[in-house]
């Protein structure tokens, strides 16, 4: 097995399961008003049921704002793992370092997934998206189609995650130069849970699996033993 690392992701995290926290109180506080506001209205005047009305109001938007916040990072979180549980599986020759913040001349990214081999580099970009995603390469946003649970069509926008793995290349490959390392970077994205995925790019990978043969087809040697020495070190000796 690969030798697998993660750098942080505490952060994303904690904000996952504060806003988890956030809306199970808003739903007792919601629980508590609604008890309250049907003791008013069969004991006392309709006048005195708006203070619990307004809380069950105001408690119940701001509970499914936290609620949807949650979703949002834990969905992204686990498809992360997915990805993750499946890179592991290399051969010990390579190294997956997940998490990795870039910080380079202004700019700032986190790579989701580093793979450092004799036979290049790869990065990947993890997506955890439901339904038909359709995007080219050159949009600058592309759709997630869902269906509800009562049948109707709707679509989201999502960030052209090409661009993103591009960009993410661009500030690794910038920062490697920097300390002297020249390797090969082959950029990849890999959207998992998704009903299907439509798109003109050939670096976009609808599951892991087919994400894992793509890396083990590169069998050409490429980066030497003293560069992948110091790309190992740049990132885990930080």
């Amino acid at each position: 097995m690969a030798k697998s690392y993660k750098i942080t992701d505490q952060e994303r995290e904690e904000k996952s399961n504060q806003y988890k926290t956030n809306s199970m109180i808003c739903l007792c506080i919601c629980i508590v008003a609604f008890v309250w506001f049907a003791i008013c209205g069969i004991f006392f005047n309709i006048a005195y049921c708006i203070v619990p009305w307004l809380l069950f109001g105001i408690s119940g938007v701001i509970g499914t704002i936290n609620w949807k916040r949650y979703k949002i990072i834990s969905t992204g979180l686990l498809g992360e793992e997915i990805v993750s549980n499946t890179l592991d599986l290399l051969p010990d020759e390579y190294t997956v370092i997940n998490n990795i913040p870039i910080n380079y001349n202004g700019k700032q990214a986190e790579i989701d997934s580093l793979i450092i081999s004799k036979y290049g580099l790869f990065i990947v970009e993890t997506k955890n998206y439901q339904g038909d995603i359709i995007g080219k390469v050159t949009d600058e946003n592309w759709i997630q189609k869902k269906k509800s649970s009562g049948g109707r069509v709707y679509e989201n926008k999502m960030r052209n995650p090409v661009k993103q793995v591009k960009f993410q290349t661009y500030l690794l490959s910038s920062m490697l130069k920097e300390h002297g390392i020249h390797c090969w970077i082959n950029p990849y994205v890999v959207i998992v849970g998704a009903k299907s995925v439509s798109t003109d790019s050939e670096i976009v990978f609808d599951n892991q699996e087919n994400l894992y043969k793509k890396i083990m087809s590169k069998n050409k040697s490429i980066v030497t033993i003293d560069d992948l020495h110091k790309v190992e070190k740049l990132f885990l000796n930080a």
